[in-house]
């Protein structure tokens, strides 16, 4: 079985990431509003990483979803002070004051000298108008930045016009950010996407989960080749109520790829055993079937699956191992480091304590045998030695801890930011961990996979409790692909 490891991006300061590690994965997923923002450079992304040097594939995500959820269009801009109003009216659609809520305008905390006669407005973001217009009629998208799709609008027509522009858009993204001339250069290098991935909404109740299945039926009947992909965006708790359902749904549809995303699921958080076996089952069945799962956020327990009939694994640099549907609102930056033992990502400050507690990485040798051995990693620890500045995991406060400048916060509180030399050590070193970590995955069996667990449990002890148990149980019980 072919196995997929994609790297997100999520901004232009990731392309630093993708420069480096490009032919290390299957290739990268941005999500459309993205590449709205972005189309130039992410055209020219495309296509370098489609050469015939690199051949590397990539996947634009529609994110439809953001247009069923409230407010998901808009975002906090600085406008002037008096002109406010005007914009909110212009951005909205609407016709006067009286229609602006007053939690609409708030002053800027802690303004600057250019400031000083500006205010933020909770505007409309562009690159969402953008997908708007490309994906529904001028009707939806004036009303879309306050009211959002319902489940009265899902009608047959709806869908299919709806399939069919989300469709064309990701098929025609790079084609279309190009004139004429520019095209006819770069004609012979253009490739769609590896995958078409259907319109998808997020399932919170049986009616979303209705209108999915849905849409699902009508993708297969549209879009009939290979690169045709359905995405299951899910609360964890319907997945677990509905998981039966979703797989005969599945297992009767034609479409072989399966993009899966669980609403938020930190697969390193306790209790979660229902979830877990619900997921496996779905990996199993389907697979069983032919079908290819491919996480789009993916942990630890995604990643052993992948001896298990799991497809595939998307990780995303910031964010990491999983995503809330509802955008985060901010806050501030931490360098985390990524404990490959433990499968998750702790603050430099938690990740010597636990490490303390645990009596793991006291010397160089022991770090690298008991936390981690990437290139990013030894580094560190041959800086430390060079300096003589101690041995093993000291080195992680000043290699990548190191506090940057001091900035006033929105809630007018000074705090000191990590530097963004250690903020992108962390990021390379979490990307180097989990490739080395799926590498040996899939070339490991399922009685190596299992020793390795157990072995994690004996060394994270109580760190670990919540979580590695039950994988172990779990795979434990499947039969390996």
């Amino acid at each position: 079985m072919n196995n997929y490891f994609f790297l997100r991006m999520g901004s232009n300061a990731e392309k630093k990431y993708i420069a480096k590690m490009k032919k290390s994965f299957s290739g990268i997923i941005v999500r459309a509003n993205f590449f709205e923002s972005s189309p130039g450079m992410l055209s020219s992304l495309f296509i370098e990483l489609n050469s015939a040097s690199i051949n590397r594939g990539y996947i634009i995500d529609p994110i439809t979803y953001i247009f069923a959820k409230k407010n998901s269009l808009r975002k906090w801009q600085k406008v002037k002070k008096d002109e406010a109003y005007s914009t909110l009216i212009s951005q909205l659609n609407i016709t006067g004051e009286k229609e602006i809520d007053k939690d609409w305008i708030r002053s800027i905390r802690n303004p600057t000298t250019k400031e000083k006669d500006k205010v933020e407005i909770f505007g409309v973001s562009k690159n969402c108008v953008k997908l708007c217009e490309k994906f529904f009629t001028e009707k939806i998208c004036n009303k879309l930045p306050i009211s959002p799709l319902n489940k009265e609008d899902f009608n047959d027509e709806f869908i299919y016009s709806l399939i069919d522009s989300v469709t064309n858009y990701q098929k025609n993204a790079i084609s279309t950010k190009y004139s004429s001339d520019k095209y006819d250069e770069f004609k012979d290098d253009l490739s769609e996407p590896m995958f078409i991935l259907a319109p998808y909404f997020t399932i919170d109740d049986s009616e979303w989960l209705d209108i999915n299945f849905k849409i699902w039926d009508a993708f297969q009947k549209k879009v009939q080749n290979d690169k045709a992909a359905i995405v299951l965006n899910t609360k964890p708790n319907i997945f677990i109520q509905q998981v039966d359902k979703i797989i005969s749904i599945i297992k009767t549809n034609k479409i072989n790829t399966v993009f899966l995303w669980f609403d938020g699921l930190k697969e390193t958080g306790s209790n979660q055993n229902d979830i877990f076996q619900a997921y496996a089952k779905f990996v199993s069945e389907l697979s069983y079937v032919g079908k290819k799962i491919i996480n789009l956020y993916a942990g630890g327990f995604s990643t052993f699956l992948l001896k298990f009939g799991l497809a595939g694994i998307v990780n995303n640099p910031g964010y990491g191992l999983y995503r809330d549907v509802d955008p985060a609102l901010g806050g501030t930056p931490t360098a985390k480091y990524y404990i490959p033992f433990m499968h998750d990502r702790e603050s430099i400050l938690e990740t010597v304590q636990k490490m303390d507690i645990l009596g793991l990485g006291n010397n160089d040798e022991d770090f690298k045998k008991d936390i981690c051995d990437c290139a990013i990693c030894k580094k560190g620890l041959e800086i430390q030695k060079e300096a003589q500045i101690g041995q093993g995991k000291v080195f992680l406060f000043h290699y990548y801890g190191h506090k940057g400048e001091i900035k006033v916060s929105r809630d007018g509180v000074s705090r000191s930011y990590p530097s963004s030399t250690c903020m992108e050590r962390c990021v390379f070193h979490f990307i180097l961990a989990r490739l080395k970590e799926y590498k040996w995955v899939i070339s490991s069996n399922k009685t190596q996979i299992l020793f390795r667990i157990s072995e994690e449990i004996s060394k994270g002890k109580q760190y670990v409790k919540g979580y590695l148990p039950d994988w172990y149980k779990i795979l434990e019980e499947m039969d390996e692909k």
